[in-house]
């Protein structure tokens, strides 16, 4: 097994940079998630490059920190409910004789939480595309020879108003943030282009609000 603690990840990258003849003194900057193995103050990743390397300041990466926030903001009662999509995607994929009812072609994607961002067309979009055929599945479970009481559950709180709204809201807004979130993992990108980037959007938004 190899060893994920902020030393050994940190000799990895101080490695690298002596051998491709890249001076630490020209490191000014390092960006990582905010797990303890690398943002950790003591024996995190970062602090030990910043050891060798003393210009080279500690930022949480944009793109998590975006996922953060927004995993946050999902944390409320009639968004939380969509999240619920893993649980629904279980009990369906346990009936397979049943589940050709939905489609041959498509089937309902798992919803990571600590990537929410990045899972909107697979996910939340699919669900959306996928609505009554799931409804219509779910049906057959309450109504069949399965008498199946989670589907029951599950049926009532897909059709319940506030998560059909939260649902289409969370997909209207979430891909109006992906191309953001994608444009934060570029290589290239500076802490200028990500402000910039992130001001934008926030300002698109409040256009959209107004405009709704």
């Amino acid at each position: 097994t190899v060893s994920c603690t902020g030393e050994t990840i940190a000799n990895i990258i101080l490695d690298y940079l002596s051998t491709n003849n890249l001076p630490f003194d020209n490191c000014i900057g390092q960006a990582y998630d905010g797990g303890s193995n690398m943002a950790g103050i003591y024996r995190g990743c970062q602090a030990f490059i910043k050891k060798k390397c003393p210009d080279a300041e500690y930022y949480h990466c944009s793109n998590h920190c975006l996922n953060l926030a927004l995993a946050d903001s999902c944390s409320i009662s009639q968004i939380r409910s969509p999240k619920g999509m893993n649980a629904l995607r279980t009990e369906i994929t346990d009936y397979q004789g049943e589940y050709v009812c939905l489609t041959n072609k498509e089937r309902l994607i798992s919803l990571c939480e600590t990537r929410w961002v990045d899972r909107i067309n697979t996910s939340i979009e699919t669900f959306l595309e996928l609505y009554i055929p799931i409804v219509n599945t779910l049906d057959k479970f309450r109504y069949g020879t399965l008498k199946n009481p989670t589907a029951e559950q599950l049926c009532h709180a897909i059709n319940n108003f506030q998560h059909v709204t939260s649902t289409s809201i969370s997909c209207f807004l979430l891909s109006e943030i992906a191309p953001v979130s994608r444009m934060l993992q570029t290589e290239t990108l500076d802490f200028s282009s990500a402000n910039r980037y992130i001001d934008d959007l926030l300002d698109k938004l409040e256009q959209q609000k107004y405009d709704a």
